[in-house]
């Protein structure tokens, strides 16, 4: 199953891409969870392999790029450097914080952090997320930015219901089954701006991008979120994209690439063409 699922990586990562000129950016996306001494689920990864990966990405010439440097390069044409490469990680576990940004740091790479915005600081599972002093030290020192992964639209487990005892089980943030419309869409627009507002409060700006938990996303939640200001959406569809100057849909719906332990580094290099 696994060799098999790493096929599937592969033939992402080879489908045709056009040729690169002023106007046009081959960017692939890393997509990261937690980090510990092991790596042993489909969203962990080794210390040891992720600091491998980052010297792989320094030795071979690549240059992390921030969401912001994203809009600029769309927006007003600022260039992006050469080989540009994105970083990301989901949910904002500790070991973010811990263990990811010192490497960052070491190698002088940024990344992106989507927070689940209602679990900053807390152990919603078996894992602590990492709190709001620890962002802000973060964000502070350049290597990182902040965005959404939803407030509160990626629950691992049930843990609340309404007044008639219905559960308002949430593990993404489409609409469920028998929910109207109206009732999703103002749960959803409740819950960004929630997250929104939270980010805004502790961290100092308002994000302008968004990752899909589980990258389940639909017709609706990609008009609600260019509705509410979005400029960027990000999904877990593999794939290398392609950002084009002067196209603002070129950052919808942007694939990466989960990276955990079976991704070693030769791997890794198929995924990004080389």
């Amino acid at each position: 199953m696994r060799i098999f699922s790493f096929m599937l990586l592969i033939a992402a990562a080879v489908m045709l891409v056009p040729n690169e000129t002023a106007d046009i950016v081959s960017l692939p996306i890393l997509m990261y969870h937690h980090i510990d001494e092991y790596g042993d689920d489909s969203v962990t990864i080794s210390e040891s392999l992720f600091e491998e990966q980052l010297e792989y990405l320094y030795e071979n010439g690549y240059n992390t790029v921030s969401l912001d440097q994203l809009v600029g390069f769309v927006e007003n044409g600022t260039p992006l450097p050469e080989r540009p490469v994105m970083i990301t990680f989901d949910d904002g576990y500790e070991s973010n914080y811990i263990i990811a940004f010192e490497l960052l740091r070491k190698y002088g790479f940024c990344a992106s952090i989507f927070v689940v915005a209602s679990e900053v600081g807390e152990t919603p599972g078996s894992l602590r997320h990492f709190d709001w002093n620890e962002a802000r030290e973060m964000v502070s020192s350049g290597h990182i930015q902040i965005a959404s992964h939803t407030y509160d639209m990626h629950m691992s487990s049930p843990r609340c219901h309404n007044e008639f005892g219905d559960s308002l089980y949430r593990p993404d943030a489409v609409r469920r089954n028998g929910e109207s419309r109206i009732s999703y869409n103002n749960s959803f627009i409740a819950d960004y701006i929630k997250c929104q507002t939270l980010i805004f409060q502790n961290i100092g700006y308002f994000p302008t991008a968004f990752a899909y938990p589980h990258g389940r996303y639909s017709d609706d939640t990609e008009s609600l979120l260019e509705l509410l200001g979005a400029k960027i959406t990000l999904t877990t569809d593999t794939g290398i994209n392609i950002i084009r100057r002067g196209e603002p849909e070129s950052l919808r719906l942007l694939k990466r690439f989960n990276i955990n332990q079976q991704i070693g580094i030769s791997e890794l290099g198929i995924l990004l063409g080389e």
